[in-house]
Formats: structure tokens, C-alpha cells, sequence
């Protein structure tokens, strides 16, 4: 596993390309773990400062491997990330404080090559099948802050 910036243009034109489905009705919550072999890369590097890490509104970043995502992704061409969600900027300095956290205690866990647990919301990116699995119809995917 890299660690390195994570590059937020590989981002830009998702949401244009998002294909229409059925999605959830309300938020539910899907369990992953990712292990350190999972993961290609995590933004912002560990050596990002806190300032650095306000400045970029605290946006953390992991891409997995798309056959090693623990969801189908049958468009996802290459990878797939998981992301936090745009920060609520009526609660920011919580908001923020509480994603730092978070980003200490995920680098930590990789560190001793231990697994990282996540909390997908799905909405707005996944969808549910047929049999009621979810999958990403896409690359992209949003996990919940603890």
C-alpha cells in the first residue's frame, strides 16, 4: 500500500457520470473492512499537518482495489474510492476535529497492518440490485464518520 495525496481531479466529472438507479429511499449504513493489502492509496498523506488538513476542509480519500471492494462495482473501470462527504460548514471546527481523528486512527490501524472498518452510506452512489445486494454503479462511494 502507497500512501500519497490523494489526487482530488480523479474525482471531477463523477458526478456527470453517474448512471441512473434505483436508489435507496433513505440512508442505511453497510459495513466494510478494508485491509492494508486493499488499499492502492490514502489522501492526504500521513505527513499532512492539521492546518493542511482544515485548509483541504478535512477530505479523505481511499482507493481500493475494485476486485478487492467488498461491493460489485460492474462500471468502475479501475479502482474504486470511498470518501467523506462534503463537511457541513455550520459545524465545521467539530466536523473537522472529529475527521482528523478519524484520519489518525486509520493511518495508525494501516500502520500496524492492521484492517480499517468503514460504514458506507448508500446514498447517493449505491444502488440495490435485483436481489437486494447493493452495488456501486460507479467508482465512487461515501463512508460515514464515527
Amino acid at each position: 500500500m502507497k500512501t500519497r495525496p490523494l489526487v482530488l481531479a480523479a474525482l471531477s466529472g463523477l458526478a456527470a457520470s453517474l448512471a441512473a438507479g434505483a436508489a435507496p429511499a433513505r440512508d442505511e449504513l453497510i459495513a466494510i473492512k478494508l485491509a492494508p493489502e486493499d488499499i492502492v492509496i490514502i489522501g492526504p498523506d500521513k505527513s499532512v499537518t492539521r492546518q493542511q488538513f482544515d485548509i483541504e476542509l478535512g477530505a479523505i480519500g481511499i482507493v481500493v482495489h475494485k476486485e478487492r471492494f467488498a461491493l460489485a462495482a460492474p462500471n468502475c473501470q479501475h479502482d474504486v474510492i470511498v470518501r467523506t462527504p462534503d463537511i457541513d460548514k455550520a459545524n465545521a471546527a467539530a466536523e473537522l476535529a472529529k475527521r482528523w481523528k478519524l484520519f489518525q486512527q486509520v493511518q495508525a490501524a494501516l500502520e500496524k497492518n492492521k484492517p480499517i472498518e468503514l460504514k458506507l452510506l448508500t446514498r447517493p452512489y449505491l444502488k440495490a440490485g435485483a436481489d437486494g445486494k447493493f452495488e456501486l454503479p460507479n467508482c465512487s462511494a461515501f463512508f460515514q464518520l464515527r
